[in-house]
């Protein structure tokens, strides 16, 4: 076993601040780095890596100013442009349009809004350089989103869940576990963006608006801040969500004021601010005990059981599936089981009680109570319903 030293050792070896020796472990330039919780243990003996920063030029783009790391960067030529109109630029996915689409406004200098539309499981892998202090705030309206950072910890935005990440913390892959998503990204430089929230704050009379005082608010050591959106910030999205097409540009540059506003004044105890992570071990188990669920529908399996087959805790395998899916593991089954029935009533001829077993249920009666509680329909009227609304002949064939 190798020694360590602790970062405050470090920085007095290398002769840097301790906050630079933590976003060097944060972007794994540190090798041999170990996290523990908040704090980073290095092996002792380590040299301090070279400075990446010293004689990088930025590039310019057409209008003049400095480019700041973007969502379009994090999945590389994955994007294509698909339109640039005067108050925005669309992108999409290059593998097939219908997997995804990214819109980008300018909101200020150094500040960008981004919407974000997935539909697709597949894991990015982000390997852009990041060179200045830039912040991500990240919104989820619907879906999940999985980040995996560099020292195999994984966490987890939900629907209403509320991220703010400082990029040396940059995650290394993402990925959509429910297979859609959509929400707003603001990226922030905070070295560009300063100046200009710094006007506003005095045409505001007010000294809140201060981009440092809330990166050390929210991203203690730089770490990554989920939290649940107040009703206050939670509102401010859903106004975002549905700004009029007419005022896009101004409304938007209004809204991410007032988030900033409101992030700089909440009152996030620890307990909310705390991110958990996951180790890489407990998510793949988790994933294969999904594989293994919904491979097997017609069993039925106690927690206990799954757990001791695979070799997981039980409160951590409860707490990891929830984090990955977004509900608990009956939960999740029961709404797989179900959404499995209906495509089978609309797709196959099988009939009502066969389609039950198979998805699980021993009792038609069983089955179709439930389905009838999800769907506001039974089975048999949901597949009259289908048929009736007119899909061609070679579809209902195959009812």
């Amino acid at each position: 076993m190798p020694d360590y030293v602790s970062v405050k050792s470090a920085a007095l070896q290398w002769g840097v601040s301790e906050r630079r020796i933590q976003k060097l472990c944060g972007q794994g330039r540190v090798g041999g780095a170990v996290r523990f919780g908040r704090a980073w243990a290095i092996p002792a003996g380590t040299c301090k890596p070279p400075d990446a920063r010293h004689g990088r030029k930025r590039k310019k783009n057409c209008r003049g100013d400095t480019e700041i790391r973007t969502n379009i960067e994090l999945y590389g030529d994955r994007t294509k442009l698909l339109l640039r109109k005067k108050e925005c630029v669309v992108y999409q996915l290059r593998d097939d349009p219908a997997s995804g689409s990214i819109t980008k406004y300018e909101v200020l200098p150094g500040i960008e809004l981004f919407y974000n539309d997935f539909c697709l499981s597949e894991k990015f892998d982000h390997r852009v350089p990041v060179s200045s202090d830039i912040m991500e705030i990240n919104h989820c309206r619907e879906g999940r989103f999985e980040c995996e950072f560099q020292n195999n910890e994984f966490a987890y935005l939900g629907s209403g869940d509320l991220a703010v990440n400082m990029l040396w913390n940059q995650p290394k892959t993402s990925c959509f576990p429910l297979s859609h998503y959509q929400g707003i990204s603001i990226i922030i430089d905070i070295e560009r963006a300063s100046k200009p929230i710094e006007d506003v704050s005095k045409i505001l009379g007010s000294d809140t608006l201060d981009l440092h005082a809330l990166q050390n608010k929210l991203c203690p050591e730089n770490s990554c801040c989920i939290l649940r959106a107040t009703d206050s910030i939670q509102h401010i999205f859903s106004e975002l969500y549905r700004a009029p097409e007419c005022l896009m540009c101004p409304y938007i540059k209004l809204k991410v004021i007032e988030l900033i506003l409101f992030l700089s004044a909440a009152n996030t105890d620890c307990e909310q601010r705390r991110c958990r992570y996951f180790r890489k071990e407990q998510i793949e188990t988790v994933k294969e005990i999904r594989r293994y669920l919904t491979e097997n529908l017609s069993r039925r399996f106690t927690l206990t059981e799954l757990s001791e087959q695979f070799h997981i805790p039980l409160t951590s395998m409860k707490q990891c599936f929830k984090s990955v899916w977004g509900s608990p593991i009956y939960t999740y089954l029961r709404d797989y089981r179900l959404h499995t029935a209906a495509a089978m009533l609309r797709e196959t001829e099988l009939g009502v009680a066969e389609i039950a077993w198979q998805v699980g249920y021993d009792s038609p009666a069983k089955f179709s109570a439930a389905f009838k509680q999800t769907a506001s329909l039974s089975p048999s009227e949901y597949r009259k319903n289908f048929v009736r609304k007119g899909y061609p002949a070679s579809d209902r064939n195959n009812l």
